[in-house]
């Protein structure tokens, strides 16, 4: 009888043990195959072109090529939103459900627009926007305006604001060109009563415009000037982006020299900096520069970079001001600081939250 108790025990214990190393061979081999996973997505993640109309910004990366198809192997990706079907980028996924949801749905998304275009610093003045948004556009969409502005306010650092409009508009991209028109002239009408206290709006108001316009204007578009044709507004656009991260008068002269160097000589003038300018100006810039050939808009496009690099710190919005530069040119961004790490540096906005 004890030997049979024996074993039984034995068996028993036996199973027990078994049963542990099957659960533990289990769990390593699925770690493994999340491993695996990962590093699939990692080098599919590096090898990826960025299209033309993407938002990105390379820390330490390798200087782009003129080749538009070479392939590029950036370290790291601070932030990035294509206009194409790619894998939800790694940033969405903390981003509040109230954001996740606007970028699933159609009217929602509008909504999304419209609450990145308010003004964040005059409360009567957001009030007088939304009240106009309200008039001009059904509930579906308005009454969502101001809680996603809140949102944004309160749970949304300023360096995605961009990334989470090319998102939106990514689900409106194939809306009819009524929509299309409906959408850019309520926004133009929302931004004329922003304050100038901030390139925050403007600047996503200048990304929306040129997806809302590049199909309507496709037909006229002519790309075969050069930059000597376009100097001026090239030294503005310089101007712009070296007052953007610098403070000091002479680093600002210092910054936007640089840039100057990587044009093209222009009769062997030596270029002054241009007055400081508001955001209608660059925008005109931006559409007289969009006429330069390729190769002349990728030229001041690394220019604009060259700027940006010259203290080895990068702010928010001179990101935000590459990005918005290269997109409406048409242009990839480059890689800052051919390989040189740099400091990003975050500025805090004060915003005034309430309604």
């Amino acid at each position: 009888m004890e030997i049979a108790i024996l074993v039984v025990t034995a068996l028993v214990v036996s199973g027990i043990i078994l049963g542990n190393r099957y659960l533990q061979t289990k769990r390593r081999l699925q770690k493994q195959h999340k491993v695996v996973e990962r590093s699939v997505a990692d080098q599919v993640a590096k090898n990826v072109v960025l299209p033309v109309d993407s938002f990105a910004f390379a820390k330490g990366a390798s200087q782009t090529s003129k080749t538009a198809n070479r392939k590029t192997n950036p370290p790291e990706i601070i932030y990035a939103a294509s206009e194409t079907l790619a894998p939800v980028p790694t940033w969405m996924k903390s981003l509040p459900k109230a954001i996740k949801r606007a970028l699933q749905e159609e009217h929602r998304s509008t909504a999304l627009i419209y609450a990145l275009l308010l003004d964040p610093h005059n409360m009567k003045v957001r009030a007088q926007q939304i009240a106009y948004l309200k008039q001009i556009e059904n509930a579906l969409i308005s009454d969502h305006i101001g809680s996603l502005f809140m949102t944004i306010a309160i749970r949304i650092e300023d360096r995605w604001r961009l990334p989470i409009m090319g998102q939106a508009f990514m689900r409106l991209h194939n809306a009819p060109i009524p929509a299309r028109e409906h959408l850019l002239k309520c926004a133009s009408s929302t931004l004329e009563a922003v304050t100038a206290a901030s390139w925050q709006v403007p600047l996503a108001y200048l990304i929306l415009e040129h997806h809302l316009k590049t199909p309507l204007d496709q037909a006229t578009l002519v790309d075969n000037g050069s930059l000597e044709e376009f100097w001026a507004e090239s030294l503005i656009v310089l101007g712009t982006i070296a007052r953007a991260g610098h403070h000091k008068p002479e680093a600002i002269k210092h910054a936007f020299q640089a840039g100057i160097l990587r044009l093209p000589r222009n009769g062997g003038q030596n270029p002054q900096l241009p007055p400081e300018c508001d955001w209608q100006v660059l925008q005109e810039c931006l559409e007289q520069l969009g006429q330069a050939k390729l190769s002349d808009r990728q030229t001041l496009v690394a220019a604009c970079a060259e700027v940006v690099a010259t203290n080895k710190q990068v702010s928010n919005i001179e990101v935000d001001l590459l990005s918005t530069i290269s997109i409406v040119l048409n242009c990839p961004l480059p890689a800052v600081l051919n390989g040189t790490p740099v400091k990003r540096v975050s500025e805090k906005t004060e915003l005034t939250v309430s309604l």
